[in-house]
């Protein structure tokens, strides 16, 4: 690799092994949708990193870590359908974190108390299926964040029933209901879902919301709850 090289991408092919060899400036590194890889490692340790950008690969956190796990000057992080994601380890490796992006973990992750992302200005989560701890869950990973002021929430909902479409939206409803809180008033939201290609009888067209919470949006609430309303009538008539 080229001494010079600052940013690298890898989006959307397979391979086995991902290895940089000798000294490197690298600033930027994203890899995405590579399938079959086994191998993820640095000859040199990586300190130079500022964003990384890791999406739908097949390598743990506990890999992922130990790669970059000393990289201390990282600012923004993407770690989007990664298995076993640490708050923790994140929070103490990253000390000048400023975007974190994940995604929702499919079992239920406990955030300690002694948690803080003490310089995140930016949260982007996103998520498949909420689950009753859902809304609790982003609340209480917020309020982990002193300095936080924009939290972004995507849904993506495909090929599921009405029952559960109708469920996923409320989860999302429910987020409304705690960022309106008083203790949220200097953090601008955004939720959006999008509901894609459910079929089986339910839902046939691309249906969602999105909408902005601020300190004096009361309607939004309501909002929700009309869409939450529709979308339920829209897969009964499609039964």
């Amino acid at each position: 690799m080229s001494e010079h090289l600052e940013s690298l991408k890898v989006n959307h092919c397979r391979i086995s092994t991902f290895k940089v060899e000798g000294k490197h400036y690298l600033r930027l590194l994203q890899l995405n949708g590579i399938n079959s890889l086994e191998n993820f490692y640095f000859e040199e340790k990586p300190d130079s990193l500022e964003v990384v950008s890791l999406g739908n690969i097949e390598i743990s956190w506990e890999v992922i870590h130990e790669v970059i796990g000393s990289a201390s000057l990282i600012q923004n992080l993407s770690l989007l359908h990664i298995d076993g994601v640490d708050f923790e380890t994140i929070s103490t490796s990253f000390p000048l974190l400023k975007k974190l992006s994940i995604s929702y973990p499919k079992a239920t992750v406990n955030l300690s108390d002694r948690l803080q992302f003490a310089t995140l200005g930016i949260l982007e989560i996103e998520w498949d299926e909420a689950d009753q701890h859902f809304a609790k869950w982003v609340e209480k990973l917020i309020l982990k964040c002193p300095e936080l002021f924009e939290c972004v929430v995507t849904g993506f909902i495909s090929k599921i029933s009405s029952d559960k479409l109708c469920s996923n939206m409320q989860s999302a409803s429910m987020l409304y209901e705690r960022f309106r809180d008083v203790k949220f008033e200097k953090v601008r939201f955004t939720v959006t879902m999008q509901c894609l290609g459910v079929i089986g009888g339910h839902v046939e067209s691309a249906r969602g919301f999105k909408g902005t919470i601020s300190k004096n949006n009361g309607a939004c609430g309501q909002y929700v709850a009309n869409v939450i309303i529709l979308a339920k009538k829209v897969a009964l008539h499609h039964l």
